[in-house]
């Protein structure tokens, strides 16, 4: 038995920090589904910076406020299913107006989905980081600038 190839995905995602917390989001329709960070799939053409940033607003329902994308890193992560070589890239925020403690919204086009997905927003300290693959990017970070 021969397996297809792996599909190539671009994604781009934010590490948005304020006061030492993360912020992250959970599918309110799907709690069996970990945390994720914003962010999504690269449109085609799409410059990371700007595909984070847009997935941001789609995303979070603001309409902006988040500062300066700064780019801290890129890897690469496969899903079996589906056969994916996700090339992702991550940018860190510092939020320039006061963010909600949490809050919910709707992404109304996503590209992983087939139907609108309702979230809740909400951070978790930054010493607390769940273990997820999305997180070794920003650990080293950390440990580098010590954000902490």
């Amino acid at each position: 038995m021969t397996l297809a190839p792996l599909k190539p995905v671009r994604k781009a995602y934010v590490y948005m920090v304020k006061r030492g917390h993360l912020l992250v989001h959970e599918h309110v329709d799907y709690p069996d589904m970990p945390l994720a960070l914003p962010g999504g799939t690269l449109e085609k053409g799409e410059f990371p910076t700007l595909g984070a940033w847009r997935e941001c607003l789609e995303e979070t329902g603001l309409s902006g406020g988040f500062g300066n994308l700064r780019f801290i890193g890129k890897d690469v992560h496969v899903h079996p299913r589906p056969r994916q070589k996700m090339d992702r890239w991550f940018f860190l925020s510092f939020p320039k107006v006061q963010l909600p403690d949490s809050w919910e919204s709707w992404e109304m086009t996503p590209s992983d989905w087939h139907e609108p997905v309702h979230i809740r927003w909400f951070w978790v300290p930054l010493s607390q980081l769940p273990d997820r693959s999305w997180t070794r990017v920003l650990r080293r970070h950390i440990a580098r600038h010590d954000l902490v």
